[in-house]
């Protein structure tokens, strides 16, 4: 069936056929001269629109895989909820529930709890408090303990240990073979930390399912609350982690914490936390945990009726680390805030109003960590808890003075860059001190960008703010280092190789043609003497004549390093602190080679060094960055390295820029634009010009020549030397009156005079010339200026006027 046509005109679609490709007729000849022959425009319409069509078909098959599979598991999920709430709410009322069974409280593993740590209990409300919300961050050193060794099976007490006599029954009990194989990978000998990962609230009593009956007055329900997140053991050693999912209760009346932790890829049963808990907070923990489901229900039906689902891209079919599970029980230290004070801190620290509160007491956690299954225990001690109202106030900090440094480096780069816009500016600066800013620059603009985005909180979208900075800082530095790179690209374009001229005879025919008989012997090549470059040698020619090689090698140089980094996180971190602890040093090496001044303004020098460090300093050495990375004692070298090339760098501009090496490693060799030329003829007459500037286009005039005052002083001074001759009579008067030992003093005296008066005329004549030769500037290309003139070429660009090739410094 064909597709519908547009409507024609009456006149035309009575004539002309419906083919397009028939000849026009007498009508159309006005129209003739403004077709455009090739395809026509219908046939461009269909072509764009199918590609759109099947552009749009592929993405839906492509993406639309991934939502679909999320939304069945959003689905299990739900239905699995529903049915654990519905089991859970019939032993609430004291139903038969089949499918569930409250397991029963382990009483060694409680033993051995209260025999590791001091649990709490109330406190007075007028004198001390604890923390009724710690959602946050708390991570602290830890200690590991293998109860299977055979200091923990024997009955005896470990020395150090006061609760090893509780672990010994329990140990007994264990199936080693199945403690070995749930261990895993995980090397559980070394030293490690622990950090949780909290988010705490007080479950909801109202609404459908949910069941209360408040049997005692010694427990409120308002005194529980629900703690879900992550407990993270990173080894000390290579910085590996290793992961469990956490639910548990916080019992606020006497900061106690009681939860379960399983590894990746297994779930907590909610319904198993009253176990845990002593029997006169069971009821309460029931009727919590039961509230916890159903708002866990009503999450997952709204997520899944608006449709904004979250694609879990973590893998369950890699192998697990480890197995074990872990039952956690943890303290809060009581603080000495009274209690409606600490609840002011609260309510301030979650809604701002602007009040004055008390001063913030330190949230410190102790516990213990156990796994009946694998027998492992971890004893943590003075954990540090960051809540998390203040952990995004410091995040706001942090990105407020990381947009103040990138505006600082900003204007700073926008000054040093109007400060070098000439060619001799550019040619005294590395490309390479800017090229190693711009790659710190952008691994700020993605460290800051993807923990802007990934992390949960409107706070932290502030740092969006310099990761816009650092791309901005990025881009100017980058074009700064392509325009340094092509104004100094003749310097590095390496000359052909020369060819070596053939060895000629060493016998030359004579002009009279004497031993004409005789055959000159013919040029001979050595090949012994020539031998050929090797394969390295040449490919590194080959590299340093080609760009393109260059680029490929870098490029090649970069992915190998880029791939050892995701190997080994640690790499990474130890080759941005080379690189951000060595962007001063090319400049050095510049300026040494090429015996001129760095360029760059004590402004900028002072200026990025400074904020540079803030960064280092901050993240490396500040006990309490937002990253949370433990404070290293190497970044004080790195940054008084970073100081000492800025020392080095003013050396340079007040000493001389090699003042540092040896003079046998001083080889940069200054072009001399004063050359001394041949002496003229001296028959030819003398000629006070050179020629004409090819700038100014005025004679070239040089001064008056200091060889007639040379010549003249040169002449008096013999007269002087010699003030009597023999026959005058003076000499007489001394040839009759004086002894041999008078000769020898007046020639000693006579001598001396002579001789200082000829080093002194010597310096006159060369004073003389070189203020001649002043006048005068020979470039390397043959081309004659005034000094003067070139001087000010110079400094706008620094290429040859005439030929337009490039110049050295003046």
């Amino acid at each position: 069936m064909s597709s519908p046509q547009p409507p024609r005109d009456s006149a035309r679609s009575e004539d002309a056929p419906p083919n397009s490709n028939s000849p026009p007729s007498a009508t159309d000849d006005t129209n003739a001269s403004t077709t455009v022959p090739g395809p026509t425009p219908s046939s461009s319409r269909g072509s764009v629109s199918s590609f759109i069509f099947a552009s749009i078909m592929l993405f839906m098959l492509m993406n639309g895989g991934d939502d679909l599979v999320t939304q069945s598991h959003y689905r299990d999920s739900l239905r699995s909820l529903r049915w654990q709430q519905t089991n859970f709410t019939d032993w609430l009322h004291g139903l038969e529930a089949p499918n569930f069974t409250m397991p029963k409280p382990d009483v060694q593993v409680a033993e051995l709890a209260r025999g590791a740590m001091t649990f709490g209990g109330p406190l007075h409300p007028e004198t001390s408090s604890y923390y009724s919300n710690i959602t946050g961050f708390v991570h602290g050193p830890t200690e590991m303990y293998n109860l299977t060794t055979s200091n923990f099976t024997s009955d005896g007490s470990f020395p150090g240990i006061p609760w090893a006599r509780y672990a010994s029954p329990m140990v007994r009990e264990m199936n080693m073979t199945d403690a070995i194989e749930r261990m895993g990978t995980w090397n559980w000998s070394r030293k490690a930390e622990i950090a949780f990962r909290v988010l705490e609230k007080r479950p909801s009593y109202t609404g459908e399912g949910i069941v209360v009956f408040n049997d005692t007055d010694q427990v409120q329900l308002e005194d529980i609350s629900v703690m879900h997140g992550r407990v993270e053991i990173t080894d000390a050693e290579n910085g590996d982690e290793l992961g469990f999912d956490m639910e548990a209760v916080h019992v606020t009346t006497n900061g106690t914490i009681y939860g379960f932790a399983e590894p990746d890829g297994k779930h907590v049963d909610l319904r198993s936390l009253p176990s845990l808990v002593p029997a006169y907070f069971m009821n309460v923990t029931a009727q919590a945990v039961n509230a916890e489901l159903v708002a866990r229900i009503k999450r997952l039906e709204d997520m899944i009726d608006s449709g904004v689902l979250e694609f879990d891209s973590s893998s369950t079919e890699e192998t697990p680390q480890t197995t074990c599970p872990f039952t956690l029980f943890l303290q809060l230290t009581p603080t000495s805030v009274p209690l409606h004070l600490m609840k002011e801190l609260e309510s301030e620290l979650e809604s701002p109003t602007g009040i004055s509160t008390v001063a913030r007491p330190n949230l410190t956690v102790n516990g213990i960590l156990i796994s009946r299954e694998c027998g492992i225990v971890f004893e943590v001690k003075e954990a540090e808890g960051l809540k998390s109202q203040r952990f995004w106030r410091k995040v706001t900090t942090y990105a407020s003075l990381a947009c103040v440094a990138y505006l600082g480096l900003l204007w700073l780069l926008l000054r040093q860059m109007a400060i070098s816009q000439t060619p001799v500016g550019i040619s005294r600066v590395s490309r390479w001190t800017f090229l190693t800013q711009a790659a710190t620059d952008s691994v700020s603009f993605v460290g800051h960008l993807t923990f802007g985005i990934l992390a949960d909180g409107r706070p932290s979208l502030s740092l969006i703010a310099p990761a816009f900075l650092a791309s901005v800082l990025l881009v100017h530095e980058a074009r700064f280092s392509v325009l340094i790179h092509q104004i100094q690209a003749p310097e590095e374009t390496a000359p052909p190789p020369t060819r070596p001229r053939p060895q000629t005879s060493t016998t030359e025919a004579t002009a009279g043609g004497t031993n004409s008989g005789t055959a000159s012997p013919t040029p001979t090549n050595d090949a012994s003497s020539t031998s050929s470059p090797g394969l390295i040698s040449r490919l590194w020619q080959r590299l340093r004549e080609s760009p393109q090689g260059r680029l490929i090698a870098s490029l090649a140089l970069a992915l190998m390093i880029f791939i050892q980094v995701l190997v080994s996180p640690s790499l990474g971190v130890w080759i941005v602190a080379v690189v951000y602890s060595s962007f001063w040093i090319p400049q050095i090496v510049r300026s040494a080679r090429r015996d001129t001044a760095s360029g760059l303004s004590a402004q900028y020098l002072l200026g990025t060094t400074f904020f540079r460090l803030f960064f280092a300093l901050y993240l490396f050495g500040c006990p309490n960055n937002v990253l949370g990375v433990d404070p290293s004692p190497w970044i004080y070298w790195l940054s008084g390295v970073v100081i000492f090339q800025v020392f080095i760098l003013f050396l340079q501009e007040k000493i001389g820029p090699s003042f540092f090496l040896p003079k046998s490693y001083v080889h940069a060799q200054r072009y001399n634009y004063h050359p001394v030329f041949p002496d003229a003829d001296a028959e030819a007459p003398s000629q006070e010009s050179l020629g004409d500037c090819a700038i100014c286009l005025d004679a070239i005039k040089l001064q008056p020549s200091s060889q007639s005052i040379i010549s003249s002083s040169s002449s008096s001074l013999s007269s002087r030397d010699h003030p009597s001759r023999p026959g005058t009579p003076y000499n007489d008067h001394l040839h009759t009156g004086s002894t041999g030992l008078w000769h020898r003093l007046r020639s000693t005296v006579f001598d001396s005079v002579r001789d200082a008066r000829s080093r002194a005329l010597r310096t006159s004549k060369a004073n003389s010339a070189a203020n001649a030769r002043n006048v005068y500037a020979l470039a390397p290309c043959g081309h004659l200026f005034h000094t003067a003139c070139l001087e000010k070429w110079l400094a706008i660009k620094n290429i040859c006027p005439q030929c337009r090739r490039p110049l050295p410094p003046l």
